[in-house]
């Protein structure tokens, strides 16, 4: 279900409704909203489709925390992990059911930085048992 919602917040521009403190986050379609990532999102998304990142990241001019990760992930995967870490800078508290996907994208952020040690920190957020903690796992491994 959380790897759907990932997809969903890179591809289809979704985000979680901001959960209260201590509250545990339970992502389903009725707990999801569109965000804008500025007034080009419809073409934002279709240059998604088509993979060009850079050309996305550009584009993505809202400041919200969701427009933020969408801008960092694609800005890493256009290959400019300085740029995609200071876009992923204080989102995760933002977003707390998105917290392990932008843990796992700064960490892969500081590894293309050589920052082995910040990006062991970073991957160690990512609890071993989530969809995504093989991956983090790896990173920590490098470290």
């Amino acid at each position: 279900m959380r790897s759907a919602v990932i997809v969903g917040l890179v591809v289809g521009c979704l985000a979680p409704v901001a959960a209260e403190a201590g509250e545990v986050v339970v992502l389903t379609d009725g707990a999801i909203k569109p965000i804008s990532l500025g007034k080009n999102t419809g073409w934002i998304r279709e240059l998604i489709s088509r993979r060009r990142w850079m050309q996305a990241a550009k584009l993505v001019t809202k400041g919200s925390a969701g427009a933020r990760v969408v801008k960092g992930y694609l800005l890493g995967k256009a290959g400019h992990p300085r740029d995609s870490l200071a876009a992923l800078e204080g989102t995760a508290k933002k977003l707390p059911g998105l917290a392990e996907f932008i843990h796992l994208q700064r960490a892969r952020a500081l590894l293309a930085l050589d920052r082995f040690r910040e990006a062991t920190e970073a991957a160690k957020r990512v609890p071993k048992d989530s969809e995504m903690g093989a991956e983090a796992q790896r990173i920590v491994a490098r470290g």
